[in-house]
């Protein structure tokens, strides 16, 4: 079970960076764009973007590190083997979701920066 713990680890890990990159970015663009109320909904649409995919990258980081809890083992040793495969197949659809979204975000926010920095 040395995998479960290695992943479990990851998205701990993960779901703090993913945490911690949403006032980080708000920080980054407060400092960095001037504030303008008129730009209207569809930039703050764009600009809002980044720390909602963070949020879901925060959300599928902690539902994959749920999924990895050590279970009680059935007395079936099928059983047993076809469970912890489907928690491993879910723990890593999870973590894809939470990693794409994690990189969107992050390419999303240096993007909004960089052009109302420019």
């Amino acid at each position: 079970m040395e995998y479960a713990k290695t992943s479990q680890e990851f998205s701990k890990f993960m779901l703090a960076a993913s945490l911690i990159a949403i006032p980080a970015y708000l920080l980054l663009f407060v400092l960095a764009i001037p504030y303008d109320a008129d730009k209207g909904k569809t930039i703050g649409l764009v600009v809002i973007t980044p720390s909602l995919l963070f949020l879901l990258a925060a959300f599928a980081f902690a539902a994959s590190f749920l999924r990895m809890r050590p279970k009680p083992i059935s007395t079936f040793p099928e059983k047993a083997d076809i469970a912890l495969r489907r928690a491993v197949t879910e723990h890593s659809r999870l973590t894809l979701l939470g990693a794409l979204s994690a990189a969107v975000g992050c390419v999303w926010g240096v993007a909004v920066v960089v052009k109302g920095h420019l």
